[in-house]
């Protein structure tokens, strides 16, 4: 241990000795500066140093309470202890509340030592304190400047679910100010995520003291997030990646590889209906004008013949005109997308098929409240519901009254548009493959091409969506069209 130094302002020289002697009998390692006036107490301040300061009360022109005061001028971190001979408990009370840190009468100086020892001891424990609340501090602002200045969103959950920090790039990716939420639960922020996905891992992580990572879209500002949460003894840390871009262009090679993939498969079905739909009516075609040039037939016999013919010539046209209408809708789409109120959608077809509704008595159950408008092509999607409810009309069961129900519904990062019936249904163990095909049916009681379901799919894959099927025989089917939420109507 360094050795002690001590200022002692003291004018009576005897009063001095009795100070250094007590202080001699504590064992003390010191050095000791004795001043009795004014300008040496504030030399001595300025240049011994000292480690303690000891101070009579009373000094000609002089006291304890100008000692003090000019002692914390000179913002020294010391301790500063009275020495007197009377003291009132009034004055022990004042003199501590102006700052001093203990006092001892001048008739218990055995007392010195370990008072002195004592009040060493409390302002080292006190400077190491600051020194840690200091580098706390630091450590703090360190921590502070790193999460706003690093490009993740970040923010901290209490075990109460209480937000405690929310950087400023999380201010940007969630749109939402560190003001309005820190101190506030973050469910109640964010109602519609219970449940979730997101709560369900952010739960899972705080049970079991695991880190997930998982992706998510967050809806209101229209971003990709890639999700970390780190729990801890005191709540949740999550940082937010913004990814956008990267999943944008992922799902553009995704949906090129796609794009390429139907291309072959149509391609395939073209060259079905070439090879079969089309090589039928034109061999007839040929065949029947051969038979037309032999001069030896009759009347009839022509009559019949160019009967034929026109038969084989309607067939033809009927498949090309059905081919044009499939590269229609397959063409890149130059009509206008506008805001399409589904509601209203449905409104229409009803009333195109009201006689069809009015003849089986057709119910229906609509509800679009969840999301009712989509900026789209509104034809293609008339097209689409009509394909869709006049098949539900046409594959009806006989001798029960045909429900059919509209709904829609938001997930995550798509909108969810629903279609059932309780109609005669599909054995998609069998056809399933098949269901959306060109030329496909798999009811021969009602008339049809087999083009409606393969339209309704070529249609929503140009407009980006894309439709599913559940079906159970004698009980009905559900289509699911799907969209991405970024070609949902902005609300």
């Amino acid at each position: 241990m360094q050795r002690l130094k001590i200022l002692h302002l003291e004018d009576t020289v005897a009063d001095a000795k009795l100070v250094l002697r007590a202080l001699k009998k504590g064992l003390l390692d010191f050095e000791l500066l004795l001043v009795d006036n004014k300008q040496g107490f504030q030399d001595a301040l300025a240049d011994y140093l000292p480690d303690i300061i000891l101070s009579d009360h009373s000094l000609p022109s002089f006291n304890s309470y100008e000692a003090l005061s000019i002692f914390q001028q000179t913002k020294l971190d010391i301790p500063f202890i009275l020495i007197t001979a009377t003291i009132s408990e009034d004055f022990a009370v004042d003199i501590i509340k102006r700052g001093a840190d203990d006092y001892i009468l001048k008739d218990r100086l055995e007392r010195l030592p370990s008072a002195l020892m004592s009040v060493l001891e409390k302002f080292k424990l006190s400077r190491n304190y600051r020194a840690n609340l200091e580098e706390l501090s630091r450590a703090s602002d360190e921590k502070i400047m790193i999460l706003e200045s690093i490009r993740d969103g970040f923010y901290a959950l209490d075990n109460d679910w209480t937000v405690t920090y929310w950087n400023k790039e999380a201010e940007r990716i969630l749109g939402r100010s560190r003001a309005d939420i820190i101190g506030k639960n973050i469910w109640e922020i964010y109602p519609d995520a219970v449940p979730t996905v997101t709560y369900d891992l952010y739960h899972l992580a705080k049970s079991s003291g695991k880190v997930q990572h998982f992706e998510r879209f967050q809806e209101r500002m229209g971003v990709w997030l890639e999700v970390s949460v780190y729990p801890s003894p005191n709540g949740l840390s999550i940082y937010l990646k913004d990814f956008t871009e990267r999943k944008l262009q992922d799902l553009e090679r995704s949906g090129m590889v796609n794009d390429i993939l139907q291309r072959n498969k149509d391609l395939e079905q073209f060259s079905y209906i070439v090879s079969h739909n089309l090589r039928a009516p034109v061999a007839n075609i040929s065949g029947l004008a051969a038979e037309l040039v032999d001069t030896t037939l009759n009347a009839e016999e022509v009559a019949k013949l160019s009967n034929y013919l026109m038969i084989s010539v309607k067939k033809l046209d009927d498949v090309i005109i059905d081919l044009n209408q499939v590269l229609q809708a397959k063409r890149e789409l130059h009509e206008v997308k506008e805001k399409v109120v589904l509601t209203e959608i449905m409104n229409d077809v009803m009333r195109a098929l009201s006689a069809e509704i009015n003849a089986l008595g057709v119910s229906f159950v609509i509800d679009f409240s969840p999301c009712d408008a989509l900026w789209t092509v509104k034809s293609y999607f008339y097209s689409i519901f009509y394909n869709l409810i006049s098949n539900a009309i046409k594959y009806s069961r006989p001798n029960v009254p045909l429900l059919i129900e509209v709904y829609s519904r938001r997930e995550n990062a798509v909108a969810v548009i629903g279609v059932k019936d309780n109609g005669l249904g599909i054995d998609l163990k069998c056809y399933g493959e098949q269901l959306f095909g060109l030329y496909k049916r798999f009811h021969q009681h009602v008339e049809g091409k087999g083009m409606g379901l393969f339209m309704v799919k070529t249609q929503l894959e140009t407009l980006g969506g894309n439709i599913s099927v559940t079906s159970t025989v004698n009980e009905g089917s559900e289509f699911l069209i799907v969209f991405p939420i970024s070609k949902m109507l902005q609300e």
